[in-house]
């Protein structure tokens, strides 16, 4: 499988003649389409993983921040609009990235055929945190540190975190500043995971997802803290694989 340059600069996707799904894949807070690059190694044949790169990361780092989750959906519906229709497609995001994802499936006129999301509660609750998005520099980085996934060495590099913290910022406020509005149902399915430790969304909070679905729901709960799907890697895609393969 050979990596080629995004259709757009919104995507970055790995070429596979052989595919009969696309999987959209939606990173966390102030993470970028690099989050994924080695994901198509451990899905089916068969998936074609497009990764989301958003402004002010990667290739796209001099672009301007989104901090509004509804300006930052409708021009992701403008960015992939076309690439949708040309195979069956599911969407999977991560903490920021499930939130994502789901208010971009409200707003496309193609539906995907499943949601996958993990690391976030179920948008129709309340959040438990104060926002973060505006604290001082030292007290916004040990927010970020609490919540695990960043290497210590990336933390203690100076010249490196002026480069990751507007994005971060950015995200958060995204996230921190997000209303849920009541919505109709999907029709589609959901699957939704969860870490056991993750102080972010617990076993109940991201149950809650079922409410967000007319079709079949699935939940897993993995060991691990917010970043899960990077420290329990094999069980995160044994799960994947799995409901993936119901649409192959």
């Amino acid at each position: 499988m050979k990596k080629i340059i995004a259709r757009n600069p919104w995507l970055l996707c790995h070429e596979n003649k052989e595919a009969t799904l696309r999987l959209f894949c939606f990173p966390y807070a102030g993470g970028s389409a690099t989050v994924f690059r080695k994901w198509s190694e451990s899905l089916p044949e068969n998936v074609e993983v497009c990764a989301i790169q958003l402004p002010g990361r990667g290739s796209r780092l001099r672009e301007s921040l989104h901090t509004n989750m509804n300006e930052l959906v409708s021009d992701l519906k403008t960015a992939i609009t076309d690439i949708i229709d040309e195979m069956p497609f599911a969407f999977l995001g991560h903490s920021m990235g499930a939130l994502v994802a789901f208010e971009l499936s409200h707003i496309l006129e193609s539906s995907p055929s499943h949601l996958f999301v993990s690391g976030h509660r179920a948008p129709q609750l309340p959040t438990r945190f104060s926002p973060i998005f505006n604290l001082s520099e030292e007290q916004f980085l040990s927010e970020i540190k609490s919540l695990g996934g960043m290497q210590p060495q990336i933390l203690e590099n100076r010249e490196l975190m002026n480069l990751l913290l507007p994005s971060l910022r950015g995200d958060f406020e995204v996230c921190d500043t997000y209303v849920y509005n009541q919505k109709t149902r999907l029709d589609f399915s959901i699957t939704a995971m969860a870490g056991i430790n993750d102080p972010r969304a617990n076993k109940e909070e991201t149950e809650q997802w079922q409410e967000q679905t007319n079709d079949s729901f699935a939940f897993h709960m993995l060991p691990g803290d917010h970043f899960f799907l990077d420290s329990h890697a094999n069980l995160y895609f044994e799960i994947l694989n799995r409901e993936l393969y119901n649409y192959l």
